[in-house]
């Protein structure tokens, strides 16, 4: 495994680099997504990237807030009265 994490891996610091782009750049619009540039997407520096169909779905969005919400016991208020993203 440590010989294919070296082709196919990078470090976390590297790995961090998409989100913390995404979260600090002037340039980045609500909806995009940010993935590493090389590699089939697993290594490299950041860049834009598209969606999986996945991403989108409002289900899948949801149960991952109830359950976020279930396990940490910390809940937020929706101004549409419902909980999670709905």
């Amino acid at each position: 495994w440590d010989a294919l994490n070296r082709v196919a891996a990078q470090p976390a610091a590297d790995g961090a680099l998409p989100q913390l782009y995404a979260a600090t750049m002037t340039d980045v619009r609500s909806g995009e997504y940010f993935g590493p540039a090389r590699l089939f997407g697993m290594r490299g520096g950041a860049t834009r990237v598209d969606s999986t169909k996945r991403s989108h779905s409002q289900e899948d969005a949801t149960r991952l807030w109830d359950v976020s919400e279930d396990l940490t016991g910390v809940s937020f208020p929706w101004p549409q009265g419902g909980a999670g993203p709905r």
